[in-house]
């Protein structure tokens, strides 16, 4: 039985709307986390977007050949970009931007690039899968596995104090669910979803990612992130992920190792931003 005083709803309530107020979404995530390359303007809302907000891209487009832009000519040089890189390149990298942007402030108990890291590949190896699978299930992996554990992070940079917490309603066991509400009066997992109906998240991205945090298959994009999420932890313990997986991986990319550098280097531009 827990030794820390339950908070109250009052209180409970009280901090998820205080994190949920810190960690604003960025002014394209909306409109990135709907865009699709079998809609019929893609490209150029896509183009619109980055205009507005080359930043998203911009160390990504610099990288790219003949594109050493002066900084007041990189509005064009991104939308550009979507011809040099293609649609997907270009949408994932924004999409991780937008994501990782709320969340520059220091971390406590968690390691952000270890973070970021593991979440970037998720989002990729639950795109591979996806893919395999159909539907349009890869390019909402690809937002999805960004989102599966922001209301870890976020709790983390509001505080010390609230890890602090769990790890004494813990008392030197793994946290459960049961701990987490002892706690803080509510679920990490429920922080999630709250956080990111607040950046008006599609539903089905949300309920998928929800799920996965807590390893849940209530979907076939649940489905999808919780096989991402396993190849992911496999990738970066230096294992090889399920056959199947690793087969659908080798299908886009070549080799595991080559989607782990591809990562790598994205997250790099994207967290130098």
């Amino acid at each position: 039985m827990s030794t820390v005083p339950r908070p109250s709803a009052a209180a409970a309530a009280l901090l998820q709307g205080a994190v949920t107020t810190r960690f604003t979404p960025h002014p394209a995530f909306r409109e990135l986390s709907r865009l699709r390359q079998d809609q019929a303007d893609a490209p150029a809302r896509l183009r619109l977007v980055l205009s507005v907000y080359p930043h998203l891209v911009e160390r990504m487009v610099s990288a790219g050949p003949g594109s050493a832009e002066p900084r007041e000519g990189m509005g064009q040089a991104v939308a550009d970009g979507i011809n040099l890189f293609g649609f997907r390149a270009m949408h994932a990298t924004a999409m991780l931007s937008c994501v990782v942007h709320p969340f520059d402030g220091v971390t406590h108990h968690l390691d952000a690039v270890s973070f970021w890291r593991r979440a970037a590949l998720a989002a990729a190896t639950g795109s591979a899968v996806g893919a395999t699978a159909g539907g349009g299930l890869d390019e909402d992996a690809a937002i999805a596995g960004l989102l599966v554990h922001l209301g870890w992070l976020a709790l983390d940079q509001s505080g010390a104090q609230y890890l602090d917490r769990l790890e004494t309603a813990a008392d030197g066991n793994p946290p459960t669910e049961d701990h987490e509400i002892d706690a803080f009066g509510f679920s990490i997992r429920e922080l999630t979803a709250t956080l990111l109906r607040a950046w008006e998240t599609p539903p089905e991205i949300t309920r998928a990612a929800v799920d996965a945090s807590v390893g849940v298959d209530g979907s076939a994009l649940a489905g999808v992130l919780l096989q991402g999420l396993a190849a992911a932890d496999a990738i970066l313990a230096g294992e090889e992920p399920e056959p199947a997986v690793a087969l659908s991986i080798r299908g886009r990319v070549g080799s595991t190792q080559a989607l782990l550098t591809r990562v790598d280097a994205l997250l790099s531009g994207v967290m130098l931003q």
